[in-house]
């Protein structure tokens, strides 16, 4: 098996960002994803100016960004100035040269998963997903124009609507857009008791972009789900990874394999589970020393 090449998510308006940046390159790798941020191509022209002149610095390029909020906005008001946001978006990740843009699947930007979900339960899923078709449609006829390809992610449990790929490919065949695909995030996909190379497989070529960490499952159920969604480097929690390594390669993935949020919240070092112990270079080393000897460990299992 050909390894794949890595890419790994930052927060570009954190205050160590460059620190994570160069970690990342002394690392060898070459591609990032982006966490949402709301600069505008206009108004914040000098912060992207400035982002974009640390990736040339470091030799990355942006495989991934993430946007903020859902595929609808507030269902009480056309979705008109839903589809100029994620235009916005688009035009930052156009700036940025990102390849991929990620939306969360059957979700309404700006609410709790659980308000979405009553709001989906109330109106039924094919009309939810009629309203999101609409604004996807426009949205990836917009990025075609780019290059650029939309993926939507599975969330967590309380989405109840959105918790596999199951409930995206729907929604794929709805719009009908070649460009539009599936983000798979392998820590939500645990949580909703989901096996990772199973929903590698549904996924199939839709496939698009990969959010990939670890966790443990739903280890308290007293706790919130956030508390649970640990974003480990893989292999600090209980996903087969070897298994996923084999999946990729069945359905013929290209990569990169992308992690996403694996150096702590908004990457901040003492929010993450060591507190601080563990540096950007500790973290990124750890997380691709374990990717490879998972994929060495696939070619044996």
């Amino acid at each position: 098996m050909t390894p794949y090449d890595l890419a790994i998510y930052l927060n570009p308006r954190g205050d160590q960002r460059e620190e994570a940046m160069r970690a990342i390159a002394d690392h060898g790798l070459t591609r990032i994803g982006t966490d949402g941020c709301p600069w505008d191509v206009q108004k914040n022209r000098d912060e992207l100016e400035s982002f974009a002149g640390l990736m040339r610095k470091y030799g990355l390029t942006l495989q991934s960004l993430h946007g903020e909020g859902g595929v609808v906005g507030p269902l009480d008001k056309p979705q008109d100035g839903q589809i100029r946001f994620q235009r916005n978006v688009l035009d930052r990740a156009r700036f940025l040269g990102a390849r991929c843009v990620v939306f969360h699947n059957r979700y309404v930007s700006g609410q709790a998963e659980l308000l979405t979900a009553s709001q989906i339960a109330k109106m039924g899923v094919e009309k939810f997903d009629e309203v999101a078709a609409g604004v996807l449609r426009a949205t990836c006829r917009y990025a075609a124009q780019s290059g650029i390809r939309i993926a939507l992610e599975n969330s967590v449990p309380s989405t109840i609507y959105s918790t596999g790929v199951e409930d995206i490919l729907p929604v794929i065949e709805r719009v009908a857009e070649p460009n539009l695909g599936i983000c798979l995030d392998s820590g939500h996909a645990h949580l909703c008791g989901r096996v990772l190379k199973d929903e590698i497989q549904k996924a199939g070529q839709r496939l698009f972009d990969t959010h990939f960490h670890d966790n443990i499952g739903r280890w308290d159920w007293r706790k919130p789900i956030g508390d649970c969604d640990l974003h480990l480097a893989p292999g600090l929690g209980t996903i087969n990874w070897p298994d996923a390594v084999k999946a990729l390669h069945s359905i013929g993935f290209p990569g990169p394999v992308v992690l996403e949020g694996i150096l702590g919240p908004g990457d901040k070092l003492k929010e993450n589970p060591w507190k601080g112990a563990d540096t950007y270079h500790d973290i990124i080393s750890l997380a691709i020393r374990n990717w490879r000897a998972f994929e060495r460990l696939a070619e044996r299992v």
